[in-house]
């Protein structure tokens, strides 16, 4: 019985998911550094990551434990 090669759909489905997974990249790279996501030509690598972006966005949503639910 001949069996027909897998590399090609193996390569087919790891071109697919790099396609896929780009944009997720592409946002946590951008939430990171808070380049302007218009720049040109785009950078592929954060040159100055702030995770500090994520610090003000934590303390500026509004508190909920303070607030009735009732």
């Amino acid at each position: 019985m001949h069996r027909y090669p897998r590399w090609p759909i193996h390569l087919i489905l790891v071109i697919v998911s790099f396609v896929m997974l780009v944009p997720f990249y592409w946002v946590i790279k951008t939430s990171i550094t808070g380049e302007n996501i218009f720049n040109y030509p785009p950078s592929l690598w954060p040159v100055d990551p702030q995770p500090f972006f994520y610090v003000d966005a934590w303390y500026a949503i509004p508190s909920r434990a303070s607030s009735s639910t009732a």
